[in-house]
């Protein structure tokens, strides 16, 4: 996850450097071109990127809104794209099945935060261009800092929670569940 975001972001960042210098050098307006190819790139990644998932992975695509979930209820992978949107999953009570479950996140802006009891190993990878980023008490922030973490234990833990996430602004928080 964490290559093929950076091989994305890095990519567009290149292309916007060669227009730009191609637009200095030869005196052509791409900026007429380059918003609506982007538009119509990120349009195409809406549209089939959906189809590209496995079916017991749930598609959200919000505009804005939030995804909470909490109490009791069933952990399946879910992948989420919005503009301005939030992912909060609260495991505490939740049955989390055998094996890993993955949450997918991509936002321009949007907080990620996970709760989960103890024994469940956790995997986080964050592509985030301005992030704060706080897992089990550990620190991480900054600019352009990728954030791969994983708890102790986690290739052999029954149960897993993986996140993967690419925004260009928010924040990560992983805290341990509470005892009842």
């Amino acid at each position: 996850m964490r290559n093929q975001a950076q091989l994305i972001f890095g990519g567009i960042f290149i292309v916007i450097g060669i227009l730009a210098l191609l637009s200095n050098l030869f005196d052509v307006d791409f900026g007429n071109f380059f918003l609506p190819a982007l538009l119509i790139f990120i349009g195409l990644l809406i549209i089939f990127r959906p189809r590209s998932l496995s079916p017991d992975t749930a598609f959200k695509l919000r505009f804005i809104g939030d995804i909470i979930r909490r109490g009791e209820w069933k952990v399946s992978g879910e992948e989420m794209w919005a503009f301005i949107g939030s992912l909060k999953l609260d495991m505490s009570h939740a049955d989390i099945p055998a094996g890993e479950t993955s949450y997918r996140v991509f936002s321009f802006i949007g907080d990620v935060r996970l709760v989960v009891p103890e024994g469940v190993g956790v995997s986080v990878s964050s592509f985030t261009f301005i992030t704060d980023a706080r897992i089990f008490g550990e620190r991480f922030g900054g600019f352009f800092i990728p954030v791969d973490w994983s708890s102790n234990g986690y290739d052999e833990a029954e149960k897993k929670i993986r996140i993967e996430r690419v925004s260009f602004l928010g924040n990560l928080r992983v805290l341990l569940a509470e005892k009842t």
